[in-house]
């Protein structure tokens, strides 16, 4: 009995110790524009197409270089400057950014320095060393002592047949109109950047597992700021769902849900060392289906021939139903279609597999069981269902008994027949 309470409930307290994804993030490339520093080591704020007007012009002032050891064909003809997004800078020239200067820009074969001002005294000497970008590498830039702390992944721009018509608008629509009477070295010598402000937290107890991720949301560095930070949480290898996450509250609380679990976070380091909260899987849920109840009365659309026909899940009633909700970029899909379409191919009598795709083709939908030869219904989830069946996470699997109470929210595909045949 006590072992089966700590189970259900639990006080954790978990590191912060991985650089986390979203799906934000993981989709989500900016482009940092690198321009030529002027005659005298001189650099212009940064104008952004969204917070000037086109004809202004930029205005300049001088910075200290390091000695630099060139080793790209141009030598200090090849350098440029930029501006990374900073929440915590504060500085009436840069504003909310953070100067850094590049050794070479233009020669992707050679290494670049990169000068970071992290100080933000225009004085690139007193920074510590610089970060070296490799040849077809990435590096990480930190923007201040805390490893905890926000920090930006820069990566050389190369032109691919899937990128030219992004950077080709970059040099026309975005640089150009507001140069301002600076040079600009071009998208292909420019970078690619990446926000790492999400920290993220890993737990497993053998049975159940997840990743709870906090995330910088204005990168200041501070985590857990009230009303401004979010917290996620999702599977255990997982990216991170941002349009689920949860603004915190006073001191980085929150409250979660995730499957069958509640998570109430009662506290988050402002440094992102750790992340305490409570874990609670008898807990009556607020915000999504709770095991033991009836599954809601919905309809679904299924395709037929040219037309949409809807069908009620109490159609099912006499058999187990596994309602499993889909996305076809989804890394939990891929894991899971192979099971899910090996459950079908057995066509068992006490089972209905109902297969809700989100956000995908018809067509596709359509023909899907005949593309993977397997006996699955397969319809749509829009919206209006999605909200109705209380789902905060894409893929669900769901599996209901044979009066349609709820037997297992966010159950995996290779699970469920185990699970029906404890029930029987």
């Amino acid at each position: 009995m006590f072992v089966a309470a700590v189970i259900q409930a639990q006080n954790l307290v978990l590191p912060l110790q991985y650089r986390a994804e979203d799906v934000e993030f993981s989709r989500l490339k900016y482009i940092t524009n690198m321009f030529y520093l002027r005659s005298g080591n001189l650099v212009s704020n940064p104008l952004d197409i969204n917070s000037v007007q086109i004809g202004d012009s930029a205005k300049w002032r001088k910075i200290n270089l390091p000695a630099i050891n060139f080793d790209n064909p141009q030598g200090v003809n090849a350098m440029g400057f930029g501006y990374i997004y900073n929440g915590a800078a504060k500085n009436e020239f840069t504003g909310s950014f953070t100067l850094f200067v590049s050794s070479n820009p233009r020669f992707t074969y050679y290494k670049s320095l990169i000068y970071v001002d992290r100080n933000g005294n225009f004085d690139l000497s007193d920074d510590g060393a610089p970060d070296t970008l490799f040849p077809g590498k990435s590096a990480i830039i930190k923007l201040d002592n805390n490893p905890q702390g926000y920090q930006i992944e820069l990566q050389p721009i190369v032109r691919t047949a899937s990128n030219t018509m992004m950077l080709h608008m970059n040099d026309y629509d975005v640089v150009q109109p507001v140069l301002g009477g600076r040079i600009a070295h071009g998208s292909e010598s420019s970078y690619f950047t990446k926000r790492l402000n999400i920290l993220g937290g890993r737990y497993t107890n053998g049975v159940d597992s997840f990743l709870i991720g906090v995330k910088d949301v204005n990168c200041n560095g501070v985590y857990g700021e009230e009303k401004i930070d979010e917290i996620m949480v999702g599977a255990y290898n997982g990216i991170l769902n941002n349009l689920s996450g949860v603004k915190c509250g006073r001191n980085g609380a929150a409250y979660l849900e995730r499957y069958n679990v509640a998570y109430n976070v009662k506290s988050v380091n402002a440094n992102g060392s750790t992340i305490q909260l409570f874990r609670d899987t008898a807990a009556r849920l607020k915000f999504s289906l709770n095991t033991g109840d009836k599954f809601p009365n919905i309809k679904f659309c299924l395709p037929v021939d040219k037309k949409v026909k809807k069908q009620r899940i109490r159609k099912y009633k006499k058999t187990y139903t596994y309602i499993y909700v889909w996305q076809a970029d989804a890394p939990e899909y891929i894991r899971d279609s192979a099971a899910l379409h090996a459950m079908g191919r057995l066509n068992k009598e006490n089972l209905s597999i109902i297969a809700l795709n989100h956000k995908g083709g018809g067509r596709y939908v359509k023909y899907y069981p005949k593309i993977y030869q397997t006996k699955i219904i397969s319809g749509f989830a829009t919206n209006y269902l999605v909200n109705k069946m209380k789902l905060n996470t894409i893929p669900t699997g769901i599996l209901l008994d044979k009066r349609q109470r709820i037997v297992a929210v966010g159950i995996e595909p290779h699970k469920v027949l185990d699970t029906i045949q404890a029930l029987e």
